[in-house]
């Protein structure tokens, strides 16, 4: 069970990444510690439920790059990552597609967004 995380984004995907993790972290019951950090530095969330406690770090990684580090002991962090940004991307397609007049790119979409939300959801406790 991996238990850290680490990625480094372009800082224009900043928003989209921490917005789905913060939350898909509510949906899942977390309640959100704290966060800290100053615009544009080091920042950092940190997210309980129970005895279960993951972190979050966002830090420079160069001129247009953030480091993404994410950390728990007791959740599978990987898949934890994968679920909420599968979720951030099925909320992007429903939002970009709400106004779409063909059916059959509607009922393709409704599908992919069916699968992108399925496809790696497992609450925390299913993990170990």
């Amino acid at each position: 069970m991996p238990d850290s995380y680490e990625a480094v984004i372009p800082r224009v995907s900043r928003d989209l990444f921490q917005d789905a993790l913060l939350r898909h972290m509510a949906g899942l019951g977390f309640d959100h510690m704290s966060i800290g950090g100053r615009l544009g530095g080091h920042s950092s969330h940190e997210f309980k439920k129970g005895d279960d406690l993951v972190s979050m770090i966002l830090s420079s990684g160069g001129e247009s790059d953030l480091l993404v580090v994410i950390h728990s002991s007791g959740i599978d962090v990987e898949n934890l990552v994968l679920d909420a940004l599968t979720e951030a991307m099925a909320d992007l397609l429903t939002l970009l597609s709400a106004d779409l007049t063909d059916h059959d790119v509607e009922r393709k979409l409704n599908s992919l967004i069916g699968e992108l939300r399925g496809a790696f959801e497992q609450a925390p406790e299913e993990t170990g």
